[in-house]
């Protein structure tokens, strides 16, 4: 192909020939250029609207009833009018409601008067699911109590089931029936009270209830028990035989209050006493040496074989004895009267809980 031909495709002028620009003159005015200075005819002219209303912009459907789709039209359409203007009216511009139109014809709250009554029912009214709510409950409340009926009848058998066992195991014993009263519990063991201090003047050998407490204190390094060395301790060794740890409780209970002064000075010159503690003290050791004396008026033995009987027959205490309440039927004259009361029942409790 010849240049020229490339010449007529192409889109560069390859020719050696050059043209000349146009020249570039300067404005011949001297004045800066001023739109303000422009003539009427070069500016341009705006066309000044017929002013209208407010309006404001909503989808409307395009005619001028509310779509039947549209449930909020609808009720506002009934409530209120018709916000829409008709498709023929010229005032209708681009679908917009009448903001005059809007506010006139809507609904206005009304002030209340004080003297109005206020009704409070739809306060009481229960729905049918708070009923049925109601009535599952009741239903479970009362399963759960038939549950724990249930339970305690159980346990109730399996208690009747074992005290009737241990008290086939002792029946060539004549252990006498648990003490019932309170009043004839403290008789008796006032008969036996005043060797306490003897015991704690060291006047009188105490029972082997002594020396278990004074072992359990040897193999501690603390002054006073500590709450891992209560789960160390073989508890069962110091109940009171076939009188229970109720009954043990109350004759505790009964020389704490009586010997206070004593016990302190114990407590302060004796370290079995300052271990286990007054409370704990008279109850697991000084009332197993009243009871001591009162198995051995029950059996009509010494007191080495009143020391056998009550070791050997702790599990009569606690299944059979312990069963069975004490009733408080002590007169106002008695010494220890309500206040001896709530200390013996707080006194069993702790105890117990250890």
């Amino acid at each position: 192909m010849s240049y020229n031909s490339k010449k007529s495709f192409g889109s560069l002028d390859r020719s050696t020939s050059k043209k000349k620009a146009n020249p570039i003159f300067a404005p011949t005015s001297k004045e800066p250029y001023s739109p303000s200075k422009r003539s009427a005819e070069d500016r341009p002219v705006y066309k000044k609207h017929k002013k209208r209303k407010a309006y404001i912009h909503q989808s409307e459907p395009p005619s001028n009833q509310a779509s039947s789709e549209n449930v909020l039209e609808s009720s506002i359409s009934k409530s209120i009018g018709n916000l829409y203007p008709a498709a023929g009216d010229s005032s209708d511009d681009e679908g917009l409601i009448d903001i005059e139109k809007l506010v006139s014809t809507s609904p206005q709250p009304t002030s209340k008067s004080e003297d109005d009554p206020v009704s409070i029912e739809t306060f009481n009214e229960t729905s049918d699911e708070e009923n049925n709510s109601d009535k599952v409950k009741s239903s479970a409340e009362s399963e759960k109590e038939d549950n724990n009926a249930s339970i305690l009848q159980s346990l109730s058998k399996r208690s009747q089931s074992n005290i009737d066992t241990v008290k086939e195991k002792y029946k060539d014993m004549d252990i006498p029936s648990s003490i019932s009263s309170r009043k004839k519990l403290i008789e008796r063991a006032e008969k036996h009270i005043d060797i306490i201090p003897k015991i704690l003047r060291g006047k009188l050998p105490p029972s082997f209830y002594y020396d278990l407490a004074k072992k359990q204190r040897d193999k501690s390094i603390h002054e006073t028990m500590g709450g891992t060395e209560k789960f160390q301790i073989n508890w069962e060794s110091f109940y009171g035989g076939y009188y229970g740890l109720k009954r043990q409780s109350i004759i505790g209970t009964l020389i704490s209050n009586r010997f206070q002064q004593e016990l302190k000075r114990s407590a302060n010159t004796n370290r079995t006493v300052s271990y286990w503690t007054i409370p704990r003290f008279c109850t697991y050791v000084l009332a197993n040496e009243i009871l001591i004396r009162m198995v051995m008026e029950d059996m009509k033995c010494d007191f080495e074989k009143a020391e056998e009987i009550i070791s050997a027959t702790t599990d009569y205490g606690i299944v059979v004895a312990d069963s069975m309440e004490v009733e408080f039927d002590l007169d106002d004259s008695d010494e220890s009267s309500s206040d001896q009361e709530s200390e013996m029942k707080d006194s069993l409790l702790a105890q117990i809980l250890g």
